[in-house]
Protein backbone atom coordinates (compact mmCIF):
# COMPACT_ATOMS: atom_id res chain seq x y z
CA UNK A 1 0.00 0.00 0.00
CA UNK A 2 1.30 3.43 -0.90
CA UNK A 3 0.73 6.67 1.01
CA UNK A 4 0.29 10.19 -0.31
CA UNK A 5 1.84 13.54 0.45
CA UNK A 6 -0.89 16.18 0.53
CA UNK A 7 -0.60 19.90 -0.05
CA UNK A 8 -2.75 22.96 0.63
CA UNK A 9 -1.87 26.54 -0.25
CA UNK A 10 -2.67 28.80 2.72
CA UNK A 11 -1.14 31.92 1.18
CA UNK A 12 -4.26 32.84 -0.79
CA UNK A 13 -7.26 34.87 0.34
CA UNK A 14 -8.29 33.76 3.84
CA UNK A 15 -12.00 33.97 2.98
CA UNK A 16 -11.99 31.06 0.54
CA UNK A 17 -12.25 27.43 1.55
CA UNK A 18 -9.11 25.35 1.26
CA UNK A 19 -8.83 22.01 -0.46
CA UNK A 20 -6.13 19.45 0.27
CA UNK A 21 -4.71 17.95 -2.91
CA UNK A 22 -2.42 14.97 -3.50
CA UNK A 23 1.01 16.42 -4.24
CA UNK A 24 2.72 13.06 -4.82
CA UNK A 25 2.81 9.45 -3.74
CA UNK A 26 5.31 8.45 -1.07
CA UNK A 27 8.20 6.23 -2.25
CA UNK A 28 7.77 3.85 0.70
CA UNK A 29 4.99 1.64 2.07
CA UNK A 30 2.51 3.07 4.56
CA UNK A 31 3.53 2.51 8.16
CA UNK A 32 3.12 3.46 11.79
CA UNK A 33 5.59 3.89 14.65
CA UNK A 34 8.14 5.62 12.42
CA UNK A 35 10.01 8.80 13.28
CA UNK A 36 9.77 11.98 11.25
CA UNK A 37 12.45 14.52 12.12
CA UNK A 38 13.51 17.85 10.63
CA UNK A 39 17.29 17.86 10.14
CA UNK A 40 18.51 21.13 8.63
CA UNK A 41 16.46 21.65 5.45
CA UNK A 42 15.32 18.02 5.26
CA UNK A 43 12.53 15.91 6.71
CA UNK A 44 13.85 12.46 7.64
CA UNK A 45 11.57 9.41 7.86
CA UNK A 46 13.02 6.33 9.60
CA UNK A 47 11.77 2.86 10.48
CA UNK A 48 8.29 1.90 11.62
CA UNK A 49 6.03 -1.07 10.99
CA UNK A 50 4.40 -1.45 7.57
CA UNK A 51 0.88 -2.63 6.75
CA UNK A 52 2.12 -6.26 6.70
CA UNK A 53 3.38 -5.91 10.31
CA UNK A 54 7.02 -5.96 9.11
CA UNK A 55 9.50 -3.78 11.04
CA UNK A 56 11.51 -1.42 8.82
CA UNK A 57 14.99 0.19 8.95
CA UNK A 58 14.81 2.29 5.80
CA UNK A 59 15.69 5.97 5.95
CA UNK A 60 14.10 8.45 3.53
CA UNK A 61 15.06 12.11 3.21
CA UNK A 62 12.70 14.73 1.76
CA UNK A 63 14.39 18.01 0.79
CA UNK A 64 12.59 21.21 1.77
CA UNK A 65 15.26 23.28 0.03
CA UNK A 66 14.65 22.47 -3.63
CA UNK A 67 11.34 24.01 -4.71
CA UNK A 68 12.00 23.52 -8.42
CA UNK A 69 11.54 20.44 -10.56
CA UNK A 70 9.55 17.32 -9.88
CA UNK A 71 8.56 16.61 -6.30
CA UNK A 72 9.99 13.11 -6.81
CA UNK A 73 13.42 14.74 -7.20
CA UNK A 74 13.18 15.81 -3.56
CA UNK A 75 13.38 12.26 -2.18
CA UNK A 76 16.61 10.51 -1.23
CA UNK A 77 17.24 7.08 0.28
CA UNK A 78 20.01 6.12 2.71
CA UNK A 79 20.75 2.45 3.28
CA UNK A 80 21.47 1.66 6.95
CA UNK A 81 22.51 -1.45 8.83
CA UNK A 82 20.65 -0.32 11.94
CA UNK A 83 18.28 -3.04 13.09
CA UNK A 84 14.63 -2.75 12.11
CA UNK A 85 12.57 -0.82 14.66
CA UNK A 86 9.50 1.22 15.47
CA UNK A 87 8.46 3.54 18.31
CA UNK A 88 12.01 4.87 18.69
CA UNK A 89 13.14 8.43 19.42
CA UNK A 90 14.96 10.50 16.79
CA UNK A 91 16.37 14.04 17.02
CA UNK A 92 18.47 16.45 14.97
CA UNK A 93 21.96 16.11 16.49
CA UNK A 94 23.35 19.08 14.52
CA UNK A 95 25.74 19.22 11.56
CA UNK A 96 23.48 17.05 9.39
CA UNK A 97 23.33 14.19 11.90
CA UNK A 98 20.31 12.19 13.05
CA UNK A 99 20.42 10.56 16.50
CA UNK A 100 18.19 7.50 17.02
CA UNK A 101 17.57 5.83 20.37
CA UNK A 102 15.87 2.58 21.28
CA UNK A 103 12.45 1.54 20.11
CA UNK A 104 10.90 -1.84 19.61
CA UNK A 105 11.69 -4.70 17.23
CA UNK A 106 10.29 -8.16 16.59
CA UNK A 107 12.66 -9.33 19.37
CA UNK A 108 11.57 -6.84 22.01
CA UNK A 109 12.71 -3.51 23.41
CA UNK A 110 15.92 -1.92 22.05
CA UNK A 111 18.33 0.23 24.07
CA UNK A 112 20.96 1.22 21.50
CA UNK A 113 21.97 4.73 20.45
CA UNK A 114 22.84 5.38 16.78
CA UNK A 115 24.16 8.46 14.98
CA UNK A 116 23.62 8.76 11.23
CA UNK A 117 25.44 11.37 9.15
CA UNK A 118 23.01 12.45 6.43
CA UNK A 119 25.73 14.46 4.70
CA UNK A 120 28.07 11.48 4.35
CA UNK A 121 25.34 8.83 4.29
CA UNK A 122 26.99 6.80 7.01
CA UNK A 123 26.13 5.59 10.49
CA UNK A 124 28.17 5.41 13.68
Amino acid sequence: TQGCLYYVDLSDDQSKSYKWEVNQYLPFRVRFGQSMTIVGNDIVFFGGVDDNQVYQNDLWVYSLENNKGSSNDKWGFILTSISERAFHAAVDAGNGNLLIYGGMSENGILGDLRLISLKRSEER
